[in-house]
């Protein structure tokens, strides 16, 4: 027995003794690794792709403020305006109500516009509407730069009460108000759908069920069936008690109508996001039709759609990662080895809350800048001053808000 367990201890020592020489050897291994190969690595074998004003154009225009203010569109429960469901039919549905109130709000506030001059409106935002297109709903063609004489930089001449009623604050319920403040804002993302007879419109989800009176695959319609849906049927500012843009006439906007009516403004920036691969290549057709390369940004969150992205896009063209790339990206920032991963995408896309926990804050942040990406960020966590206010302080790059009249106060106030 004293044999045996002698022999048993000698044989524990020496496992013991084993799983340290392994452990150490492992972490010097490691160590040399870190401090001498992944300099090396980091250097002569990791491809990321290249991202800056140098390689990319619109990231000059976007440069011009920061953080970028990005109006999304978030399906049913987003704002219409944010949608581009109002602007076509804005004149036709409610033209007195925005004359009387442009005319009004001009009338109280003509002193101060006056002596404000053409740049009233200053650094606010990057694309202002004056109290002419307030009074037109926005539904009319622009020429030239898209701007009137005197006007720079997208900063026209403006009145803080007509402002407001534009914001939708003085007419909740008209659409030809509400689809004012999409024009105070750097950044349009929308979303890109192909119909049956393969015309490209503008809807968040591959169904029509969560927005409109309809129900089905966005890609069993024609445009003219779709055309016959109430595109603002499901949405409600108080959970179900009202829905004050049914029967308002709003329909599903098709990507050329959209074109044609804000292609004019040169400082607006087009996000175009894909939920399926086969609307990419059409999307990027039309892109080169209107000459706007250089003023777009793509992205989609399903992988099959992503990979047809970054296929197709032109080099200089920036795009957000697809939802398994992020998710890679995230847990390779968590456990510290994000250096290890290359960089496919020029930006990164987050919500600042994920699987019921907050992943985003400042760490997150400049560790992707320290990658040379730009973080953008979506969700109803930057619908609210609160949120915004807390990822600009972060230093986020982007924010694509649902409520592109708050995140303009939003700045407006840091700015001043």
């Amino acid at each position: 027995m004293p044999n045996s367990d002698i022999s048993a201890s000698g044989g524990g020592t020496d496992w013991l003794s084993t799983a340290v020489l392994v452990a150490g050897g492992t972490a010097a291994v490691a160590a040399t690794f870190y401090l001498v190969l992944k300099p090396l690595y980091e250097r002569f074998l990791r491809r990321d792709v290249p991202f800056g004003p140098e390689t990319h154009p619109v990231i000059k225009l976007l440069l011009r403020r920061r953080p970028v203010h990005a109006s999304h569109r978030g399906g049913a429960r987003a704002w219409p305006e944010n949608t581009m469901l109002a602007y076509r039919s804005a004149a036709a549905v409610d033209a007195a109500a925005v004359d009387a109130a442009a005319v009004d709000a001009a009338a109280v506030d003509a002193a101060a516009v006056d002596a404000a001059g053409s740049s009233a409106l200053g650094s606010a935002s990057a694309v202002a509407v004056n109290s002419s297109r307030a009074r037109s709903g926005c539904t009319s063609r622009l020429s030239g730069d898209g701007f009137a004489p005197g006007e720079e930089a997208g900063v026209g001449r403006h009145s803080d009460a007509a402002d407001a009623a534009a914001a939708g604050r003085a007419s909740d319920d008209s659409p030809a108000v509400a689809a004012v403040p999409l024009l105070r804002t750097q950044l349009l993302e929308v979303d890109v759908q192909l119909t049956k007879d393969q015309q490209l419109v503008l809807i968040h989800n591959v169904t029509v069920d969560d927005t409109t009176d309809g129900s089905g695959l966005v890609e069993s319609y024609t445009l003219e069936e779709l055309r016959s849906l109430d595109a603002g049927y499901h949405f409600t500012r108080d959970g179900g008690k009202t829905f004050p843009y049914r029967g308002k006439g709003l329909q599903i906007p098709t990507l050329k109508e959209v074109f044609d009516e804000f292609a004019g403004y040169k400082d607006l920036v087009f996000y175009l996001d894909f939920k399926l691969p086969k609307a990419v290549a059409p999307t990027l057709e039309m892109v080169r039709e209107y000459g706007l390369e250089q003023r777009i940004l793509m992205g989609a969150v399903p992988p099959i759609a992503n990979r047809e992205v970054l296929r197709l896009k032109p080099k200089f063209v920036p795009a957000t990662p697809d939802l398994h790339s992020m998710i890679l990206m995230y847990i390779c920032y968590v456990v510290g080895i994000l250096w290890l991963i290359p960089m496919r995408h020029e930006m990164v896309g987050t919500t600042a809350y994920r699987w019921g926990y907050k992943v985003l804050n400042r760490d997150f942040v400049a560790a992707f800048h320290k990658r040379g990406r730009w973080v953008s960020v979506f969700g109803d966590y930057i619908d609210h001053k609160e949120g915004q206010e807390e990822c600009i302080a972060m230093g986020c790059d982007m924010l694509f808000s649902d409520r592109p009249d708050i995140l303009h106060d939003t700045i407006s106030m840091l700015q001043s």
